[in-house]
Order: structure tokens, then sequence, then C-alpha cells
């Protein structure tokens, strides 16, 4: 066993706290909140039958029965509200029936019309593979079998709007190819949104069985580009690039894994998780509920090297929750109603949790966000969702318990929290929490108010709704099997009734619910088990056997969890494509939120908080996601506050209230800063002495908290350096220093934009397009280089009056300047303002807009650059197109020719085959013709003959004695076949 899966993490101290919890009476504890207090003791309660009797003596208490007021109906619903449901019953089960049949019916038409042949060997070569690159080159070999990469090339779908993507696509390369960041950035916070132009639908990746449009991956290479080119630009100010990267983080959004309940089906999970973890994918926000929350506690409460340790078919030597035989197990049911001991789980659970380790302290040693779903006990309460903001303080493995609490598996459980001094107390007065996916199984809506998140990827394996997920059309990474994945699964017959089928169950549930026809059954209302949302963007859901039924409250060996990690994997490789295309845009705007802190962290006047999450692969130092208060807050960073009068900095340290609420508001509140001007900083470095600033910057060395983030210099360094520098020198270094960095961020023959620049650079570019692009290309391209030639010129001699006016009269400037659309106002926007001088009108420039007038200049450059671009692209194109037209018609031409000579051709071997059909005829004929004769010649010889012979006959007859001359016997004649010649 490797060394990992050894460890003990059990806090018996912690145990007992909770056996306590459960053993108290729930109404004493609430009216008891002394004991929130460690340190006091159980409170003793004195009783006595009389004044007479003894004080000690004790009185056992009847338990004061809970009288839950039943809601009163009348007689009609009293009547028929069993008949009704019965009624209801008999239909859904007729309707599952018919669903089972009808799905199998799908299973074996795809396996007999299919899956056969050269496409079921592929299909079986791709369900063999052992790791993800393996899996790729086999979903690569199948898509190429089947044509699907023809799909790819062909931009045009209508799942997305692809004319505005390649849109987009092409203004990023454009503008990143020609260093313009804030071209970049304009682009960007356009497009940086969630499932933009529809590039995110699941239809997008279900046509292949891996990857998608090429146009799409090409976008989303471009945009990685682009948010890296910003990060790492010196054009734009540090508050800039601050405002960019929370934009985008809050517009984007961040994903979620969240990981479904199951009881044994549960351990599928550990197989999605690993594929993630293998491919560097897995998010930092992780919900899990019952089963699914120990795999989630399992990975929230481990870095990713102590995951790829655990993550191992040895793992299942430590799930020992069933191991229980059944007379153990049955003697408490039959005692308690709950199968299993909250206690024993506690001491099981403890090794998933890392021990006793709260939300908040599991959150800042991986710096993943675990999340667990569970509902009161009581049944019109709304649901909670507990995480480090909601709870942060409740251990991990109490509500792991209580989020698997079903009735007749475990009883309602508290929750228990850690105080300061490490003693566990229970939380929220005790209050009684059950299994959350009673209600909330995938608690979308609370992750998205809480985290933001926009892009749930859930893994589902729950067995009363496993059976009803089904993808008409295909789902990403497997895609129809019929029409080149086009089809419907089994055809459009069978899928229409899946889908009217499936409708018509959630129908009938909903009457239940509503109606209120379902009796509460273990004190548990089970009317919302099946009308949830149980899928997210991406849902995954493993392949299960109708054997894992059997063992639902079993536990796994080592070779089945091996199976079950290995299923997981192959049900989660398919999605993954979909999922790492959107987790590198996230990916480069934390590392953009990253860089931000660490040149705010390295620069000493730079007082501005932590910002955003931790790092996806966890850390030791991770920060919130939420709030720059709240990342304050769970750091306890101190910070500085100047102050005006003496233009001193002081260290100033928050004051810790027992109260958090009151602690995160006065931090909301309270920090506020003011970022000083490099000016202000020398006027006080030259009015005050060294020794001041030598002393406050020490003590400020010496109170300074520990922090995560790394520094360019440490407080070695920086106490050596003003021990061994006057004042003076320091003073000459700081001034070279801010000239340095004002020559990096202002480079020579480049016209710096500042924050002003940039809003009248759009506003000219909005005046040149549309403005002046409105006009016919040829008269736009003419205005705008009139427009430049008036600029070059007073930019080149800006002391020339000659070239500071412009007479409207003149043709040119008539033509070319006065009647187009735009060009007049953008004249004026750049200083040529109307006069009139010797009684004519008259434009003359105002030499203070010089400034504004190269800014102008620059931009018309530009815009004819990149007209005289496209024109030549036309050009190009067109020339291209008169290439391919005239090779096209060459073609044709010469298939024509081609055709003519075969056709000549067949019809001379035609003719000759005719004419040799013929001559052979006639040969046959005349050899026919001699045939009749020779046997009508034959015939007539045989006829001679036979005449003959008569004659001779008839005359032997006549002779006396009827004999001959000699007087002989005649002798009889003997016919003859042999033929004369």
């Amino acid at each position: 066993m490797p060394p990992p899966l050894e460890e003990d993490f059990v806090d018996e101290t912690h145990i007992h706290a909770f056996k306590e919890a459960l053993e108290y009476d729930g109404e004493d504890h609430i009216n008891s909140p002394i004991l929130l207090d460690p340190e006091a003791g159980r409170v003793r309660k004195i009783s006595a039958l009389s004044d007479f009797a003894p004080v000690n003596l004790r009185v056992k208490r009847r338990k004061r029965k809970e009288h839950r007021k039943a809601a009163k109906h009348d007689w009609s619903f009293i009547i028929f509200r069993w008949p009704l449901l019965g009624f209801i019953f008999l239909f859904i089960a007729a309707e599952f029936g018919l669903y089972v049949f009808l799905r199998q019916l799908v299973n074996v038409k795809e396996w007999v019309s299919a899956w056969r042949g050269r496409k079921g060997l592929l299909r079986k070569k791709l369900r063999g593979a052992a790791t993800y690159e393996e899996w790729k080159e086999a979903a690569g070999v199948m898509d190429e079998y089947l044509q699907f990469d023809e799909w790819k090339k062909d931009d045009e779908d209508a799942f997305y709007d692809y004319k505005l993507l390649r849109r987009v696509h092409k203004s990023l390369k454009t503008l990143r190819e020609k260093n313009d960041v804030r071209g970049c950035l304009g682009v960007l916070a356009t497009c940086l949104r969630s499932n933009f132009a529809a590039v995110e639908s699941p239809r997008l990746y279900s046509e292949t069985f891996f990857g998608t449009k090429d146009l799409i991956e090409a976008y989303f290479d471009e945009q990685e580009r682009a948010i890296e080119l910003i990060r790492n630009s010196s054009e734009l100010t540090l508050d800039e690039k601050r405002r960019f990267f929370k934009a985008a983080n809050t517009n984007l959004g961040i994903s979620a894994l969240c990981l479904s309940g199951g009881a044994s089906f549960g351990y599928y999970h550990t197989g999605v998780v690993k594929a993630f973890l293998d491919n560097g994918l897995l998010p930092r926000v992780i919900t899990g509920t019952s089963a699914g929350g120990l795999i989630a506690a399992l990975c929230c409460t481990r870095t990713d090297a102590e995951l790829k340790e655990l993550l191992v078919p040895q793992l299942a030597d430590k799930i020992t929750a069933c191991e229980e035989s059944f007379s153990v197990w049955g003697r408490r049911l039959w005692k308690t109603g709950a199968r299993f001991d909250p206690l024993l789980w506690a001491r099981k659970c403890a090794f998933f949790t890392r021990g006793s380790l709260t939300f908040k302290e599991a959150y800042m040693r991986t710096g993943r966000i675990l999340n667990i779903s569970v509902i009161p006990a009581d049944r019109h309460s709304p649901t909670r969702l507990l995480n480090y903001l909601t709870s942060p303080d409740t251990l991990i493995w109490s509500a792991l318990l209580a989020s698997a609490a079903v009735p007749g598996i475990l009883p309602s459980l508290c929750l228990m929290q850690k105080l300061r001094d490490g003693s566990a107390v229970p939380y929220n007065w005790g209050s009684r929490f059950k299994d959350g996916s009673l209600r909330v199984d995938i608690p979308l809506q609370a992750l998205h108010t809480y985290f933001n998140v926009t892009f749930p990827v859930v893994s589902q394996v729950n067995p009363h709704v496993h059976l009803f997920f089904f993808a008409p059309r295909g789902s990403p990474g497997r895609p129809v099997a019929h029409r080149k994945g086009k089809g419907w699964r089994g055809n459009f017959i069978l899928s229409a009734a899946e889908q009217w089928l499936k409708h018509e169950l959630t129908k009938n549930f909903k009457v239940i619910r509503d109606l209120e026809l379902l009796p509460q059954l273990l004190g548990q209302d089970w009317s919302s088990v099946f009308l949830q949302r149980f899928d997210g963007h991406v849902t995954i859901w493993p392949r299960t056997r109708l054997y894992d039924w059997l063992r639902i409250l079993s536990d796994p060996s080592q070779h089945e969890l091996e199976r079950m990690m290995r299923v997981g994997q192959l049900a989660t490789w398919p999605k993954l494509h979909m999922i790492a295309n959107r987790a590198r845009i996230e990916k480069q705007i934390y590392l953009g939120r990253q860089h931000i802190r660490q040149i705010a962290k390295s620069k000493p006047t730079d007082l501005t908080p932590e910002l955003t999450s931790p790092p996806p692969s966890g850390s030791d130092h991770p920060l919130s996601v939420d709030t720059d208060a709240e990342s304050a807050f769970t750091h306890k960073s101190r910070t500085f506050y100047r102050n005006k009068r003496s233009g001193t900095s002081a260290p100033r340290e928050h004051s810790r209230h027992p109260d958090l609420l009151r602690n995160r508001k006065r931090w909301a509140s309270s920090e506020k800063y003011e970022p000083a001007s490099p000016s202000g900083f020398l006027a006080r470095l030259r009015a005050r002495s060294f020794s001041s600033f030598k002393g406050s910057a020490l003590k400020e060395v010496n109170v300074a908290p520990e922090d995560g983030w790394s520094s360019d210099t440490d407080s070695s360094e920086e106490e050596l350096i003003e021990t061994t520098m006057s004042s003076e020198d320091m003073l000459r270094a700081v001034e070279r220093r801010l000239q340095q960095q004002q020559q990096q961020a202002s480079p020579p023959d480049i016209v710096q934009f500042t924050g002003q620049d940039y809003e009248l650079k759009m506003k000219l570019r909005r005046m040149i397009d549309p403005g002046i692009l409105r006009n016919p290309d040829a008269q736009a391209v003419t205005s705008m280089k009139l427009l430049l030639r008036l600029c070059d010129n007073i930019i080149a001699e800006p002391e020339n009056k000659k070239w500071h006016s412009f007479k409207p009269t003149n043709s040119i400037i008539k033509r070319d300047l006065m009647d187009p659309k735009g060009t007049v106002e953008y004249a004026r926007e750049l200083g040529f303002s109307p006069h009139v001088e010797d009684y004519q009108p008259v434009y003359v420039f105002n030499p203070k807009k010089l400034h504004q007038l190269k800014i102008g200049a620059e931009l018309l450059r530009e815009t004819l650059a990149l007209k005289t671009e496209k024109q030549e692209r036309e050009l190009q194109a067109r020339k291209n197109e008169k290439a391919v037209a005239s090779a096209a018609a060459e073609k044709v031409r010469l298939a024509f020719e081609d055709d003519r000579k075969r056709k000549q051709l067949n019809d001379t071997l035609e003719r000759e085959r005719r004419a040799a059909r013929l001559e052979a005829a006639a040969q046959r004929a005349e050899q026919q013709a001699l045939e009749r004769e020779e046997e009508e010649q034959q015939d007539q010889d045989d006829d001679d003959g036979d005449d003959d012979r008569d004659e001779d006959d008839e005359e032997q007859q006549l002779m006396p004695g009827g004999g001959n001359v000699l007087g002989e016997k005649p002798r009889a004649s003997i016919p003859s076949n042999k033929k004369t010649d």
C-alpha cells in the first residue's frame, strides 16, 4: 500500500464532541447559547418531586412528542387521493416499461446496422485505448474513416454564428500581428463572454469523435495569443490591465466539476477525476453530494501530487463503509431505523477529509473550493451549499455525513464547527441536516451566485436517473452512427418516442408533487427526487452494469475499483477537448491576474490587496475568488494608510472581532487607498531626512506579514541598501529609475497614447468608420489622402503658416474634402475651424491641437494602409478567381475534347464491330446456303437411285418364272442407305 494510504487522521476529541451533539436534546441546545463557548461545561439540571424530596434525586422525564399540525383537507381529497395516486402510478409503470423496451430496441438497432465491419473494429479499438493519447489517435482514425473531417473544414453551420466568429477571428489576428494592444483589448472586451457566438454549443462537438470546426479551433488559439499579448504588453498601465482581467473573469465566468450522489455508483467519479487530473484540467470549484461529496472532499483536501498517489486501485482498502455483517446492521436498523452508525462513518471519513479540516483550511491548503450540498431536516427550509464562504469553520467530515443522511441509511445529523482553540462544537445551534440530493443534487444556481460558475461539468451516476440520459442527436465526442453523424439514434421515430415517453413520465411526477398526493415515507418528502435538474453544460454519464444495482450498498474491491476508474476515464475522454478549449481561456485570464498581483507586490508604493482565486493546481497561499475585501480578510493582510498632512506611511493592523461578518464589513469599508504620484513621492523624499525614512522602513520590515507571492528583493537586501546609501544617492537613484520607466513606457518615434488620447482615438476612429468610409471606396481613399497630406505638411513644418489654412472654394478641396460625407467633421476635429479672411471663407488650423492632429494623421495612415491592403487582397482575389475560372474552363475544354475523342474512337470501334458482325453473318449465310445445296443434291441422288431399282424390279417381275434371263429367281432387293457421289 502506498504511504499516503497508510496515514491516520482521526481526532477522537472531535468524534466525542460529535457524539455528545447527537445525544443532546435539540430544544435545550437551541435555548442554551452558552454551549457554544468551548470553556463552558455541561449545564447541570436540578429537579425534585417536592420541597421535601432529595435535591439530587434523579427524575425520569418523558420526552415531549412532536405534535405537527397536519393540514386539513376536504372530503374530496380524502376520497380521491389514493385512487388517483394508484391510477397515476399505473400509468408510470406502463410508460417506464415501454421506455426500457424502446431504449433496448435502439441499442439493438445500432449494434446490428451501424457498428459492424470496419466501423465496429475501429469502435472497439477506440474503447480499448489505455491512455488519452491513444484514444485521441483512435478517434482521429475513426473521423478519417467516416469522413467527419470534411465537416470540420466547412465553416458554415446552423448551430453557431460563423459570420460573426469569422470577423472576430480576422480582427484579432490582424491587430495582434500589428501589435495593436489596445485594438485587441477592445475586441476581447466584446468577445470574452460565456458561449460567445454559440462556440460552446455541445452540438458543435457532437458531429465528430474528436474536435470541432477548424474556425472555432483557430478562434480559441487567436484569443489565447491576444490575451497573452495584453498580459506581456508595456503599453497598458497596471490599472488598465487590472480592470481588463477582472472584467474578463466576471464576464466569462469559471468552470466547476459537479459530482452527483449515487451510493456505490459514486466510485465511478474516481475515474472522471483521474481523467481531469492527468490532463491538467481539474477545475478549482468542485461540488459533491452524498457519494460525490466523498470524492470531492478527497480532491479538495489534497494537492495534485498527493491525488495522483491516492487515485489507484489500492484506494479500495480505505473504502470500508459497508463492511459490517447483516447481523450487525440488521439489529441497528430494527432499533434505530438507520442501517449505519454515524460515529463509525465519522472515523472512516477522516481519511478522505484529511482529518478534521474545515472548508477554509482545505481551501487555504490546496486552492480548490469544496462545496457540499445539504438540506435542513425541516421540509420547507431552503437548501444549503456549504463552502469556505458560507460555513468556513465547518468540519468537512460532518458535512459529508449530513450529505449522506438518506432516511433508512443515516439519521439526520448536525454539523460540527471548529473554534479558535481547536475544539469542535455543533454548528447553527445543532440544527439537523439531510442528504442534499433529495432536493438539489447539482446546485447550479448557488454555484453561479457564489463563484460565478457559468460552465458546469456534471458527472452523473445517480441510479434512478442514469437510465434516462439519452442523446438523440449525439453528445460531445460521441456522434450518431447514421448519416455521417447528422442522423437520429435508432431513427427519428424511435428518438421521438423516447422523448415523448420521458416527458410523459416527468409530467406525471409533477402532477403527484403539485397535488401533494405522495405521503411522507420515513419522514421525508420524495416528490422532488425525479424533478431536479441533473445535467450541466457538459454531462458525463459512465456506463453502469445491472450487477451494480445488486451492490449499491457494498464496498468495492481493488479489481472492481480499477474497473470503475477505467469506465469513468472512457466516459470522460470524449468530453475533454470541449472542456480544454474553455479551460485554456480561463487559464490565460488567471495568469493575467496573477501577473498583476506579482507586479503589485513588487512595487513598494502599490498598496493594492490580493485579487482573485488560487491556481488550479493548488498552492500554499491561495487567494479568494469573489472580492478584494474577502481576499484580504482571508489572508489577514495589513494595509498602509497615507497621512495626507504629514505625508508619512504607518502600518495599521485590523483588530480582530469574534463576529466574522463585522470583520468583513469593516475591511470592505475601510480599506481604501489613494495611489501616490511619483512627483509627490519625490517631494516628500526631499523634505524628509533619510533617518526617518529608514526608521519607518525598518519598522515596516519587522511587522510585514508572510506573503505567498514572490518579490524582487527581500527585507535583508532592502536593509543593506538603506545602510550603505545616503539620502542624496537614493534620491538620484529614484529619479534615474523613474526616467528609465518613462523611457521604457514611451519608446522614441512612437506616439504614446494616454487615457484621454485613447478616448480621442476611439472617437476619431468612429468618424472614419463608418463616417468617411460611407462614401464610395475610391472617393473615401482620395479624401483621406488629401486630409493626410494636409496633416503631414503641418507636422513637417509646424511654423510655416502656409500649411495652416485652406480655402473650401478650391475645386480640389471642394470635390475631395467639402462634398464627401464626414470629411469636414473630421478636419474640424483635427483642429481646423472656419474663418473669414478678406471676405473669403477659409479653414484655419489651431496650433494648440498639434498633438490631436498627429493622432488623426496616424489613424488616417493606418486606415489607408488597411484599405490599400484590402484593395490588393481584392485584386489578388479577383485574379485568383479569374485564374480559377480560366483553369476550370480549360479543364472543361480538355474534358470536352477528351470526351469527343473518346466518342469518335468508340464510334469507329462500333462501326468496325458492326462491319465484322455483318461479314460474319454473310459468311454464315453463305455457308448455310452451301450446306442446303449439298443436302438437296444428296436427296436428289437418293431419289434417282430408288427410281432405278424400282424399274429393275418391275422388269424382273415381267419375265416368265418370275426369274431373270438365266432362269434364276430374283433376289430380294435390299435398300441401301449409301449415298452415291
